[in-house]
């Protein structure tokens, strides 16, 4: 039984990109902030099951590939989590606390967006798949565009957008490989040429492939409910294409094994010769950045942008678009870490990354403080305050440690003494 999560949304009602003509031009509008929703574990035999829920899912749904512990439950956003505690109502956040990889078989998403003006089609895209991964040709899987393909004008019948993203969903035997599986498949499509790097706005270097290596998360949701069109705008999705659907789970421990010495020393010596023919357009770039962000912060050292391009390092005078619409710098962040745990900002390098949506979050319960940012499948930044600044963060760390040991101290003895 292949086992996943469906979500319903409650807020907002919506979950899927929305899209509209302005003007004569096609707008898409952002989805995906779920506040509030309903978590029901699925469990289907086949992958034709699997295929028949994809088509009967609507804007406001949404899967995930992870399990709840119950069968059905409400989920909401962190904020709002605390909210409905204060009142003694039930739910979980959608963390990976609250939902991991089943013990079984499950449905492993590998996720292809194009680069550039290359788009592959159906037929290119799944060769490519099997020639990393030659056991993928008989395996149970299905292919479908994304669901912010396939848009017309109903008055005219003109295309406003084909296919370009796709979904190829497989049918594994062991769900809880599938982080492992995902990083390996994606190593092996470099070793047959389907890797490749990239700059960002920044001149940070991107590591870069056929499929996103950044969806295999239990929590993450896959919005495959459909686009909410605004008319004349209509969405017309083919059916999911299902292969081999009567063969079992592939298992992807025996079918993508750990590479071998030889293939991970070639693999390196690709990416590094990648980044060799990057190194002057990356100093190019970079340069262009750091002179953008002076000329809108002139007091703020030259060496601090420096550092955050370069080393991923963010100082204390490095200024944070918060989720609050507020500016806020990384000492201010330091000197309150009670305050500002977990609060969230627009991407540090690029907050205009993403239309400025909300993609970064701040870690200040642990001894070497930073910032996840989920731009660009992913980056991590480590925050350095002003010297004052760190020997007290330092300080509030220490007790913070101090008092937790001493709970778990008197958990022990109250369970020791029962």
């Amino acid at each position: 039984m292949l086992t996943f999560t469906k979500v319903q949304a409650v807020k907002p009602s919506v979950l899927s990109k929305s899209f509209a003509l302005k003007d004569d031009k096609l707008v898409a509008s952002p989805g995906g902030k779920l506040w509030e929703g309903k978590a029901i574990r699925m469990t289907l035999p086949t992958i034709r099951e699997f295929s028949e829920t994809l088509q009967s899912l609507t804007p406001n749904e949404a899967l995930l590939f992870g399990a709840a512990q119950k069968t059905e439950i409400t989920i909401y956003s962190k904020a709002a989590l605390e909210k409905h505690k204060l009142k003694n109502e039930e739910g979980v956040a959608r963390t990976r606390i609250n939902f991991t990889w089943p013990k079984g078989p499950g449905i492993f998403m590998l996720d292809y967006d194009p680069y550039g003006t290359t788009v592959f089609t159906r037929e290119q895209l799944l060769e490519h798949l099997y020639a990393a991964w030659p056991a993928l040709r008989t395996a149970p899987h299905i292919w479908r565009p994304s669901v912010s393909s396939c848009l017309i004008n109903m008055n005219t019948g003109e295309v406003l957008k084909p296919i370009r993203g796709q979904r190829v969903y497989v049918a594994v035997k062991n769900a809880e490989d599938i982080q492992r599986a995902g990083n390996n498949l994606y190593a092996r499509l470099w070793l047959t040429g389907d890797g490749f790097l990239t700059l960002s706005k920044s001149g940070a270097v991107l590591d870069r492939n056929i499929i996103d290596a950044s969806v295999w998360q239990p929590e993450r949701l896959d919005f495959c409910g459909g686009a909410r069109c605004e008319p004349p705008v209509k969405q017309s999705l083919p059916k999911p294409i299902v292969y081999n659907e009567f063969s079992s789970p592939i298992d992807t421990r025996l079918t993508l094994p750990e590479l071998s010495n030889e293939q991970k020393s070639f693999l390196n010596q690709k990416k590094k010769e990648s980044r060799e023919k990057l190194n002057v357009q990356m100093k190019k770039t970079r340069e262009k950045w750091i002179e953008t962000r002076l000329s809108e912060n002139p007091k703020i050292p030259r060496q601090v942008y420096e550092k955050a391009v370069s080393e991923c390092l963010l100082n204390g005078d490095f200024v944070l678009h918060s989720e609050h619409g507020n500016l806020i710098t990384v000492d201010a962040l330091l000197g309150n870490p009670e305050k500002y745990h977990a609060l969230r900002f627009k991407d540090p390098l690029e907050p205009e990354y993403g239309n400025g949506n909300i993609l970064a979050w701040v870690n200040l319960k642990v001894e070497k403080p930073y910032i996840n940012s989920f731009a660009h499948g992913g980056i991590k930044y480590s925050l350095m305050g002003s010297e004052p600044v760190m020997k007290k963060y330092m300080e509030h760390f220490k007790k913070m440690t101090e008092e937790k040991n001493k709970g778990h101290k008197k958990d022990e003895m109250v369970s020791v003494r029962s």
